[in-house]
């Protein structure tokens, strides 16, 4: 997430796909109607015409999973007509970067190269450098080795036509939606992209996100105000639990979890630790050992010191892949024995939810905890099962509401804001830092006894207080980190640039080093700024954002290369050469500008873009696993050929279950699952509300009039909903927000299910997972729920409650 909600009113133009924002991100949509009323235009790209699509001043169908060639076309266009920021593209991009003389993507192939073991050789994918090891570059953007020249060779393919013919949107609404946001390509101007799971959620999912990048570069609207990618979250706190390390591969601070090869901490570091011999490059990566080490100490304390490596062999060696579909996988099989499962419920959620719950069945146990029973909870009592056969041992765990408790959350802009506990959870309900400090004790008296390789649980870390809740600003205070040697001994470190890799600094995470200070809890700040004083809302000193407050990342990109802004009406931040420093923003680096005054170059400068060790944002992206470029594929399940190429789907996936996978002629029909405002995420919550679940009483396949009619369905009606995983009786809702899409001469019907319902609760359904497929992304695993294959038929069984 690159900018924050407010920021969202100071855009010129606002492309929400891949998300209903009006209605599942409510609260980012008023600063939408903010834009609007400054003038501002609303596309809504989906494939059902949705509350976002009612406001909207422009409305794009698109088939679910054909986002590349959408994007790829308002691409092909901005470059076709010089309708993009030159200038920004040489300072701040690697469009200038001259790719490796071997690199040429078989495009009519649909690969980028060789393949071995269902994954690329990529050697050829990296840039050409000099004697000194320095990435040549083409300022000019002529050569025909540069990015920018391949980057318009790629999508030279994608014209309005080949869009129209894979999307099914008209070419005409292609064609305006291009001209529409394109027209940001000025300076002055700015526009925004506002997406959710309906892009994550495809086996090409970051490509999806990767085409808007490359779109936004080629505009100039990254690091400026009212630009950005906008990744709007479904929960209040899934951009801080992702912070934390939520996911299989990383560790706090987005850290790399080590993998098998990194026998010692300094194999790890070599491995992960970027270099550059640029000088101008900033290369922040570099400070990798001073985050991993201050992680190690804030995990072990005295117990991680120089001499064992700073307990570097207490970390866990990452030898496999433990996604979501994966960990259910090895379940099914009897590799895992046990499961804790918190804050999810993935009976429901889960993709192909049948299989899920089986794998449960082979668990020796299995805990979890909630606010109420969920389907999780519950597997064993589901309909169709015996319990008698069913040798898991469950345990359940009456969960804290946010309300319930104290402590921290960041919402989708980075903000992490200090909630305080409004009233005591009834019964014996507890908070979930209640409930791991309860495990970890239980744990750690147990492995003091004995047992196989105590020393990670024995010797960790541990004081939150000596009360019964542990306190949550104590948990704070160690994510932020102290400094534990030295005049400052015992006090708060107040920025991560001042972290260390010898022990003497400890942080639980980087990325919040500055957020609990000896000044005090930043989260907690409620000090919003005069607009006058403040007229594009950065709001400074309400609660504290990552990195080090700042606001818009990569935001001295925002500026030219003499740190002057492009939009001095929305200003981030300027160089104020008299002062010798930057205003506005928190700088993402407090280097001077690039050029000096004179227009010559400053030795003392550093590239924009700071993450990356080559300081450019990148057009042409070598790190991913499926291609440097966003390419074109079809669903895992689809109802036609691909027509960019003959490779039909990403070639690097991993198909568990090739016997599960969807037939076109026997499942015609696109499906694809979506949430409505009134149930929240799996529904535990909800569907045991009255006053909710009386506004949406059980789930339904929403159709058009056309498949309707075809089907003999009508509103209301129980159709069955039928996948090569398994079949569903769903309520019909005949909508005209869903058309046919006319492709080829022929016409492709799509559906869309609501995910939220499950056998428990007051109000019970049919889940929409139980139809889903277990397939992911290449790069993260995320499942492919918006797009599979089905067909439908009148009649059929609800849900058995």
């Amino acid at each position: 997430m690159t900018n924050h909600w407010i920021d969202i009113g100071n855009s010129d133009c606002i492309m929400v796909i891949g998300s209903n924002a009006a209605e599942n991100h409510p609260v980012s949509f008023r600063w939408v109607m903010r834009a609007k009323e400054n003038g501002a235009k609303l596309i809504s790209v989906d494939p059902r015409y949705t509350r976002t699509s009612s406001v909207a001043d422009l409305y794009a169908p698109l088939r679910s999973g054909t986002d590349i060639a959408f994007i790829g076309a308002i691409i092909n266009y901005a470059l076709e007509n010089d309708l993009i920021q030159r200038e920004y593209l040489v300072t701040h991009t690697n469009a200038s970067f001259l790719v490796n003389s071997k690199f040429a993507g078989s495009f009519d192939a649909g690969k980028f190269g060789s393949l071995k073991s269902g994954a690329y050789t990529k050697s050829t994918w990296g840039f050409q450098k000099n004697s000194n090891g320095i990435i040549r570059k083409d300022a000019s953007l002529k050569s025909s080795r540069c990015v920018y020249q391949l980057l318009k060779k790629h999508f030279s393919r994608y014209t309005f036509a080949k869009a129209s013919e894979i999307t099914g949107c008209p070419v005409e609404k292609i064609k305006k939606v291009a001209e529409t946001y394109c027209a940001t390509h000025t300076p002055e101007k700015s526009a925004t992209i506002m997406y959710a799971m309906g892009t994550t959620q495809h086996t090409h999912g970051t490509q999806n996100i990767r085409s808007y990048v490359i779109l936004q570069l080629l505009l100039g609207n990254i690091g400026v105000a009212g630009g950005g990618i906008n990744a709007l979250r479904g929960e209040s706190n899934v951009q801080g639990s992702t912070d934390h390390c939520l996911l299989f591969h990383i560790l706090p601070g987005y850290l790399k979890c080590p993998t098998s090869d990194n026998a010692t901490l300094s194999a790890y570091i070599k491995k992960w630790k970027p270099t550059s011999k640029d000088k101008k490059s900033a290369n922040w990566w570099s400070n990798y050992p001073k985050y991993i080490v201050s992680l190690l100490k804030a995990f072990w304390g005295d117990k991680a010191t120089g001499v064992n490596e700073f307990a570097y062999q207490y970390l866990p060696k990452r030898g496999a892949n433990y996604s979501h579909i994966a960990l259910f996988e090895a379940m099914e099989a009897g590799t895992i024995k046990g499961l804790f499962v918190l804050g999810q419920n993935p009976a429901v959620g889960g993709p192909n939810a049948f299989r899920e719950r089986n794998a449960m069945e082979k668990l020796d146990w299995l805990v979890a905890a909630d606010l109420w029973e969920t389907e999780t909870m519950g597997f064993w009592k589901r309909p169709g099962a015996n319990p008698a056969n069913i040798k898991t041992e469950v345990f359940v765990l009456p969960a804290a509401s946010s309300v319930e408790k104290e402590g921290s959350v960041v919402n989708s802009g980075r903000w992490a804001q200090w909630r305080y506990q409004a009233v005591h959870p009834p019964g014996d309900a507890k908070s979930d830092l209640w409930m791991l400090d309860r495990l970890h004790k239980e744990l750690k008296d147990l492995y003091k006894k004995g047992g196989a390789f105590p020393g990670p649980i024995v010797d960790l870390a541990w004081n939150f207080g000596d009360g019964e809740e542990p306190d949550p600003h104590l948990v704070a205070k160690e994510i932020n980190g102290y400094y534990l040697s030295g005049p400052k001994k015992g006090q708060l470190v107040e920025s991560f640039g001042k972290l260390a890799d010898d022990g003497s600094t400890s942080s639980g995470n980087w990325l919040y080093c500055a957020s609990y200070t000896e000044k005090g809890n930043m989260m907690a700040r409620r000090k919003a700024s005069d607009p006058k004083d403040d007229p594009i809302g950065l709001n400074l000193e309400w609660s504290w954002c990552w990195p080090v407050n700042r606001r818009i990342i990569y935001n001295r990109a925002s500026c030219n290369a003499k740190g002057e802004p492009w939009a001095p009406h929305k200003a981030v931040i300027a160089y104020d050469r008299k002062a010798g420093k930057w205003v506005g923003d928190v700088p993402d680096g407090g280097w001077p500008p690039l050029k000096k005054a004179n227009g010559s170059s400053d030795s003392k400068a550093k590239y924009s873009f700071i993450m990356r060790p080559e300081g450019h944002a990148c057009l042409f992206a070598p790190s991913l696993v499926d291609g440097p470029f966003p390419e074109h594929y079809e669903p895992l399940e689809s109802p036609v050929d691909n027509a960019m190429s003959a490779q039909q789907s990403n070639p690097v996936i991993k198909i568990w279950r090739p016997d599960e996978i969807g037939d076109r002629s026997k499942f015609p029909i696109v499906a694809t699952t979506y949430r409505v405002t009134e149930h929240w995420q799996a529904g535990a919550m909800t569907r045991n509300l009255t006053w909710l679940t009386e506004l949406v009483p059980e789930p339904f396949v929403e159709m058009s009039e056309e498949l309707a009619a075809e089907k003999g369905i009508k509103s209301g009606d129980v159709c069955t909903v039928a996948t090569a995983r398994g079949e569903a009786g769903l309520r019909a809702l005949v909508t005209k927000r869903i058309k046919p899409f006319k492709m080829n001469g022929s016409r492709i019907h799509e559906v869309g299910i609501i995910w939220h319902f499950g056998y428990c609760g007051v109000a019970r359904g049919t889940s929409a997972n139980e139809l889903t497929p277990h397939v992911g992304d290449a790069n993260t695993m995320i499942p492919e729920y918006k797009a599979f294959l089905c067909d439908v038929r009148k009649g059929g069984a609800l849900c058995e409650v």
